[in-house]
């Protein structure tokens, strides 16, 4: 009977111990969520680091009767926010979605650029530089 109290009881410790465990980590491991798609408005870079601001303005999404404006959002640019150029599609090519582009800098980022901004808050963790449409000439 002793022997069964104890098993019981070391059960129920260690059940506690690893749903609590594990309730934490999605918290604390959280990855940067949807990313925010718009235009280059303007780029504040800090004078001789790969530090500044972004600014860009946000696609409207819009909704039946409504015309819809995009936003300015603002993001703080760190040393550890990396950047990328996406690939180029060719014409008829669907998008992949997680396609490796090519390593970029802050220097690379320019007004009236399309970007894709990977933030956690206000800060950007990760931003993809889209290539422009060319039209048809």
């Amino acid at each position: 009977m002793h022997l069964l109290r104890l098993a019981l009881a070391s059960v129920v410790v260690l059940g506690l111990a690893i749903g609590a465990e594990s309730a934490g980590a999605p918290k604390a491991q959280k990855k940067a969520g949807k990313a925010v798609k718009g235009q280059v408005v303007a780029v504040q870079k800090d004078t001789g680091k790969e530090t500044g601001t972004l600014t860009i303005k946000t696609v409207a999404k819009k909704k039946a009767g409504d015309t819809g404006t995009g936003e300015e959002k603002k993001y703080v640019i760190s040393e550890s926010t990396k950047f990328e150029k996406a690939p180029p599609r060719q014409k008829g090519q669907k998008a992949v979605k997680n396609q490796p582009g090519t390593p970029a800098t802050f220097a690379d980022v320019k007004q009236g650029d399309r970007v894709a901004v990977y933030a956690k808050g206000d800060t950007a963790d990760r931003v993809v530089i889209v290539p422009t449409k060319k039209k048809n000439q």
